[in-house]
Formats: structure tokens, C-alpha cells, sequence
């Protein structure tokens, strides 16, 4: 840290141990605090909100404990806060997103316990809140929609629980939404339609349920939806194909029912689609054939029936494909071509074929 003086504190990736000293709150010309990737112990020091001029606090992959310091609502100039990867406690300070010149907080990957505060105050300019991975807990409040800059939102593996506020569309310029492995219930909010910014989002292993409202399919630039692993119900609507930059699509472990529809053929841009273990039935479209950067594709455990495409061998770059446990008739020896190219792992029992003669057919194929 030889140039702390000069308002600035870099010393990251340098193997650094031992504990940040009191005596940083002495420092009150520093601006910018770098220290990440090194093995700090101990406490964030309350004398950190003396540093009245502080921009940017960036301390990520250490091992700090202890809570959040609350003297940190102090440091009105603040506009970064980057704490990820350590062993933080606690509860975060409700004050904190009040700051009101914060940018920026990532503070994923620790052991941050409690509820979100309400966002009633200076919260305006905050583009991107990443609370992932922690214990908070408790129903995420209908304030949220006050974040109307916010352009990501972490939220994933925590303890929340209740439903997705409806005011969370209010969010026009978020781009990525992330609130996997929680256990959050109810439905998709119906005006999900009004994030026309959005380009991923992510409710992956909740107890969801209800239908796909029929807004979602305004967002026609997204490229990632994972709402696999919940209870959603109803038909794969047809408007699906109106959504042709998707490349990643996982609607797996749900209630889903009816056929896949055609109009999914105007998707050419799939990298990975999972439609497993719901209740689908008809035929496998051809057209997914279409999608030539396919990668992984799984419609295994529902009640598709006829054949699999003879198209598929056309899927040069497929790595995955499984299609077992469905009501499929036809050769397995259809899917023998894709074994020449980069597939590492077929699933199928079409035709009859016991488990036992498929599996020893595909280690003498692999």
C-alpha cells in the first residue's frame, strides 16, 4: 500500500494475512481501497467510515468475518462496495443502499444473514445488487420496485421466501435477473412483459407456480430463461417462437403439458433446451434440428411418442441428448451418426430396448 497516501491503496493478488488495521480510519485522503484476492482475516474496523472520501471499497476473495460495518453509512461519497468471496456475517446495515452516490454492491459468497431493508430512500442511481449465496431470508419486499436503474439483481441461493413482488416490473433497465435456489412461491408477475431490457432471467428451484403469462413473450431480446425445478403448469404457449434470440431455454421439472409447440422452429439460436420431466406429449419437432449450436438438448420423462428426428444428425455441435423415459418407437441405431461428432452423451429407450442392451450398446458406440 505505498501509495495510500496519494488517495489510493492497491495492493491486490500479493498474498497479503493479517487483519485490515484501525488505523486505516487515519487515511482520510484515500479515495480507492483495492485488496482482493489475498488472505485478509478479522473484522472490517468500524474506522473504515472515517474515510469520508472513499469511492471505492474492493476487498473480494479474502477471508474476512465479523459483520458489516455499520459506520459504513457514513461514507457518502461511496460508490462502489465489492466484498464477495469471504466470511461476512450478520445482517446487512438497512442503511446502507441509502448511500447516495452507490453505484455498485457485491457482497455474494458470504454468510450475511436477515431480511432486505425497504428501498424508500436515495437508492436511484444503483445499478447492480449482488446478494447471492448468503442466508438472507424473509418475503422480498415490494419496495424493489423503487430500483428503477437497477440493471442486475443477484438474489440466488438465500433463504427467501413469499412471492415475487408484482412492482419488480417497474425495473424497465434491469438486464439480468437472478433469483435461483430460494423458496419462493406464486407466480411469474403478469406484466413481466414491461422489462423490455431484460436479457436473462433465472428463478431456477422455487416452488412457483401458475402459468408463462402471455407478457413474457414481449421480450424479445432475451437469450437466457430458467424457470426449471418449480410447479408451473399449463401448455407451452405457441408465442414461444416469437422469442428467436433464445439460447437458453430450461423449462425442466414442471407441470407442463400439451405438445411442443411448431412455432418453436423460429428458434435457430438454442444452446441448451430442457423440457424434462414434465407432461408433454406428441412428437419431437424436426425443426429443433435448426438450431445448429445446439448443445445440450433433454425432453427425457415426459410422453413424447413417435420417432426421433432422422433431422437431428445434422446437429453437428450436440453434446448431450436425451430423450428416455417417453413413449418413442423407432431404431436407437438413428442416433449412431451423432457418435461421430462431439456427442459425449445419449439417453433413449425407443423401441423397446431394455436398459441393460442400450447402455452396452453405447459404450461399444462411445
Amino acid at each position: 500500500c505505498s501509495q495510500c497516501g496519494l488517495g489510493y491503496c492497491f495492493s491486490a493478488s500479493n498474498n497479503l494475512k493479517g487483519s485490515i488495521p484501525i488505523e486505516i480510519g487515519l487515511l482520510t485522503s484515500l479515495k480507492e481501497i483495492l485488496l482482493s484476492f489475498n488472505g485478509l482475516r478479522g473484522s472490517i474496523p468500524e474506522t473504515l467510515g472515517m474515510l469520508v472520501n472513499l469511492r471505492r471499497f474492493i476487498v473480494d476473495e479474502n477471508n474476512l468475518s465479523g459483520s458489516i460495518p455499520h459506520s459504513i453509512v457514513n461514507l457518502v461519497d461511496l460508490e462502489m462496495i465489492q466484498i464477495p468471496g469471504s466470511d461476512l456475517s450478520g445482517s446487512i446495515p438497512p442503511t446502507i443502499f441509502n448511500l447516495p452516490k452507490l453505484l455498485s454492491i457485491n457482497l455474494e459468497r458470504n454468510n450475511l444473514s436477515g431480511t432486505l431493508p425497504d428501498f424508500t430512500g436515495n437508492q436511484v442511481n444503483i445499478l447492480s445488487i449482488r446478494l447471492s449465496t448468503n442466508q438472507l431470508n424473509g418475503t422480498l419486499p415490494w419496495s424493489l420496485g423503487n430500483l428503477v436503474q437497477t440493471q442486475l439483481l443477484t438474489l440466488d441461493n438465500n433463504q427467501f421466501t413469499g412471492s415475487i413482488p408484482p412492482s419488480i416490473t417497474n425495473l424497465t433497465q434491469v438486464i439480468a435477473i437472478v433469483m435461483n435456489d430460494n423458496q419462493i412461491t406464486g407466480n411469474i408477475p403478469t406484466d413481466i412483459g414491461k422489462m423490455r431490457s431484460i436479457r436473462s432471467v433465472s428463478t431456477f428451484n422455487n416452488n412457483m407456480t401458475g402459468t408463462i403469462p402471455s407478457s413474457l413473450f414481449k421480450l424479445t431480446d432475451i437469450y437466457s430463461l430458467n424457470i426449471g425445478n418449480n410447479q408451473l403448469s399449463g401448455t407451452i404457449p405457441t408465442e414461444l417462437g416469437l422469442l428467436t434470440k433464445l439460447q437458453i431455454l430450461d423449462l425442466s421439472n414442471n407441470n407442463f403439458s400439451g405438445s411442443i409447440p411448431d412455432e418453436i422452429e423460429n428458434i435457430t439460436t438454442f444452446f441448451l433446451l430442457s423440457l424434462l420431466q414434465n407432461q408433454l406429449t406428441g412428437v419431437i419437432p424436426k425443426s429443433l434440428a435448426h438450431s445448429s449450436n445446439l448443445r445440450v438438448l433433454d425432453l427425457s420423462s415426459n410422453r413424447l411418442i413417435g420417432n426421433v428426428p432422422l433431422e437431428f444428425k445434422m446437429l453437428g455441435d450436440l453434446q448431450i441428448l436425451n430423450v428416455y423415459n417417453n413413449d418413442l418407437t423407432g431404431e436407437v441405431n438413428i442416433l449412431c451418426p451423432l457418435t461421430e461428432n462431439n456427442l459425449d452423451s445419449i439417453g433413449a429407450d425407443c423401441g423397446g430396448i431394455s436398459p441393460e442392451v442400450f447402455l452396452s450398446m453405447l459404450q461399444f458406440l462411445l
